[in-house]
C-alpha cells in the first residue's frame, strides 16, 4: 500500500484496506474492527484515530473516512501546535500519514495506507471561488461603474442589436442577446456637448 495524494483543505477523504489470513494469504475478516490513525508529519501522538467499518456483504474489505478540515481533531488528538484537544486540525502546507492496524488470526500488522498533502492555496471550494469572483466583478473600474456592468456594456455595444430613437439627442439602446432588454443606453446630442451613458 502507500502512495501520496494531494487534497484540498476541508475535503472528505475516503479509503479502504483489505485484510488477509496471515497463514494462507486469503482474504479474511479481522478479529476485531481495524483501527486507522492520522499522524501529522513528525509528531508522534495521533491527530485522529477511529475504527474501520466492514463493507456490507464483503469479506475483509474495510472502509473509513474523515473530514480534512481545519477544525477536525479528536478529543485527545495532537495538532502539533497547542497540545491535546486544541488548535487548527488539518493545515495547508502539511503532510499527514494514515496508518492502518488490523489483527487477523491473532497476528497484528500495520501498514501506511497513504500520505496526504494539503498544498498551500492548493484547492478552493466552490463557495470560495464564487466569493472571489463576486469581489472581482464588483470592483469599481470607472467612477461608480463596477467590472460586471462595464463588461456587459462593452459586450452589448460590440455584439448585440441597436435601437436608435430621437434626433437631438439621438438615443442608442443596446439590447441583450435576446433583443428584449436594454443593457446600456448612449445619448448623443447633435450639439456636440458629449455623449452620456447609462
Amino acid at each position: 500500500m502507500g502512495g501520496a495524494i494531494n487534497i484540498s483543505l476541508g475535503e472528505i477523504v475516503h479509503f479502504d484496506i483489505v485484510t488477509h489470513d496471515p497463514t494462507t494469504g486469503s482474504v479474511s475478516n479481522a478479529d476485531s474492527p481495524p483501527i486507522w490513525t492520522v499522524y501529522e508529519e513528525d509528531y508522534d501522538t495521533p491527530m485522529l484515530f477511529d475504527y474501520f467499518s466492514l463493507r456490507t456483504n464483503s469479506t475483509g474489505d474495510y472502509r473509513a473516512m474523515f473530514n480534512a478540515s481545519s477544525d477536525n481533531i479528536s478529543a485527545y488528538g495532537w495538532n502539533g501546535v497547542d497540545g491535546y484537544g486544541y488548535g487548527f486540525g488539518f493545515e495547508e502546507g502539511k503532510f499527514y500519514n494514515i496508518i492502518a492496524e488490523a489483527t487477523v488470526g491473532g497476528i497484528t500488522a500495520k501498514t501506511v495506507v497513504f500520505t496526504l498533502h494539503i498544498p498551500v492555496n492548493g484547492g478552493l471550494s466552490s463557495d470560495a471561488i464564487d466569493a472571489i469572483t463576486a469581489d472581482i466583478m464588483g470592483a469599481i473600474v470607472d467612477g461608480t461603474v463596477d467590472l460586471e456592468t462595464a463588461l456587459k456594456r462593452i459586450l452589448s455595444t460590440t455584439c448585440n442589436s441597436i435601437v436608435a430613437t430621437g434626433t437631438d439627442p439621438k438615443v442608442l439602446a443596446y439590447k441583450d442577446d435576446a433583443g428584449t432588454s436594454t443593457v446600456v443606453t448612449h445619448s448623443v446630442p447633435t450639439a456636440g456637448t458629449g455623449r452620456t451613458s447609462s
